[in-house]
């Protein structure tokens, strides 16, 4: 298995997408209020802030947006709940 930088940020990039994925369904299942839903949100924006220091400004703005493109979806989602 190669282990080069790479290959972490592609795994580091996996492991927070996931974490972003489970999110609505997370919220759901524990009937979270609007304060733990912002403790999970500032949770995975500090996963997020953790890989800016391993990537590039490219690779790192596409992430960042696409982390606040799924919590604009699940807001809205949450608000039609």
């Amino acid at each position: 298995m190669e282990n080069s930088p790479a290959k972490r940020w592609e795994q580091d990039n996996l492991m927070l997408l996931n974490e972003i994925k489970n999110l609505k369904s997370i919220v759901a299942e524990h009937n979270q209020t609007l304060q733990a839903f912002d403790s999970t949100i500032t949770y995975l924006q500090n996963k997020v802030n953790q890989l800016k220091t391993k990537t590039s400004k490219e690779k790192c703005s596409k992430l960042t947006s696409k982390f606040y493109t799924y919590i604009v979806c699940s807001i809205h989602i949450l608000d039609g709940v």
